[in-house]
């Protein structure tokens, strides 16, 4: 599952095969759900999993400060160890999985609340939002704005 998710938020989503590579990521996590069993998911050595795992736990619980640095130092490892580590573990950087993981929150953010657009950018890490609208812009090829007008025009 760990695997379906990573590849999807690797997408650039600008081409009909990403989009339907995407789709087709989604359908196999889907069938991992409705299955009951959590997929294919590596494990590697249980030391080297459980900094990877305290690494992501303290990703989530202190999004807007958390920095590589700080996670090198809340697991007590080198950083390029800790690198080294999600690269084998996610095959992902720890600041892809940080960037990738941010983006996601403040997609989830703006489908689900009414916050505004700063602060939607300051709860997912982001000093600017001027960063925030690009780096969303990238990720989902339209402004965060526009994002939150497609997506209440979905629930209408």
């Amino acid at each position: 599952m760990v695997d379906c998710v990573n590849r999807i938020l690797k997408l650039d989503n600008k081409s009909l095969a990403d989009k339907l590579y995407g789709l087709s990521c989604l359908l196999r996590f889907l069938s991992y759900v409705s299955a009951g069993t959590n997929g294919k998911i590596r494990i590697k050595g249980s030391q080297q999993n459980d900094y990877v795992k305290q690494a992501i736990q303290y990703i989530s619980q202190h999004l807007e400060t958390v920095s590589v640095d700080q996670l090198a130092r809340v697991t007590n490892i080198n950083r390029s160890y800790l690198s080294d580590l999600f690269k084998r573990e996610l095959d992902l950087t720890p600041s892809e999985y940080l960037r990738n993981f941010r983006i996601t929150k403040a997609r989830h953010l703006l489908e689900s609340s009414n916050v505004s657009i700063d602060q939607v950018a300051g709860q997912c890490g982001y000093e600017l939002t001027n960063t925030f609208t690009r780096l969303f812009k990238r990720a989902y090829g339209i402004s965060p704005r526009k994002y939150r007008q497609q997506s209440q025009r979905i629930k209408e």
